[in-house]
């Protein structure tokens, strides 16, 4: 990724997925449970946990597009949710492909390894995204090593602290488009659970 595209990457990264005005309730910040529902979304399992952090940026209840970013946890897996509202299909799935593609970038040409002097090298291949075929009614799903704040793209063994399972959704009665990511701590990660986990955020 050449150094100019930064700031559109991280732009990208920092976004969130589309709801529609009237079809929603307004926002609920208290629990996962409630967020997801405010985002037309059913939740798999126990989501009683409390969110940790809610990124509200416009009006969730207006006709304009709006963005907001969840993180919550359940037990020792992290989720969190990008959900940008007021998207048609269309323009959902350019979101998505935006998306994917900073993601990738990633693991374009060198990564940065912080030390005491910055050096640039290739991200090892075993440390790159692996793809899988996603549900009918969901994306690919992309398997991902993070770092201790949840970011991708690391260089070396020792800056990976989760696995992360990155993918999307989009609910066309709610006009929702949603970046739905697990994380896993890096040394329990039971593939085809997690997998199993991720198909059951979708929309109602």
């Amino acid at each position: 990724m050449r150094r100019s595209s930064l700031p559109r990457a991280l732009a990208l990264l920092a976004g969130a997925a589309v709801l529609p005005a009237s079809a929603l309730a307004a926002p609920s910040t208290a629990t996962l449970r409630g967020a997801l529902q405010s985002m037309g979304m059913h939740c798999p399992g126990a989501c009683g946990p409390a969110v940790e952090r809610s990124q509200l940026r416009g009006d969730w209840e207006g006709k304009e597009r709006s963005y907001w970013t969840v993180l919550a946890s359940t037990g020792p897996v992290k989720v969190r949710l990008d959900a940008v509202r007021n998207l048609d299909r269309k323009e959902a799935e350019l979101w998505r492909r935006e998306r994917l593609s900073v993601v990738r970038g990633l693991f374009q040409g060198t990564a940065e390894y912080p030390g005491i002097i910055t050096q640039g090298f290739e991200v090892a291949e075993d440390l790159r995204p692996v793809s899988v075929p996603g549900s009918p009614r969901g994306s690919e799903v992309l398997i991902l090593y993070a770092t201790p704040r949840l970011t991708y793209g690391a260089g070396a063994a020792d800056l990976v602290a989760y696995r992360a399972l990155l993918s999307f959704r989009y609910c066309p009665k709610e006009r929702v488009s949603v970046q739905v990511e697990l994380f896993f701590p890096k040394d329990s990660f039971p593939r085809d659970e997690a997998l199993a986990l991720l198909q059951g955020y979708d929309c109602r």
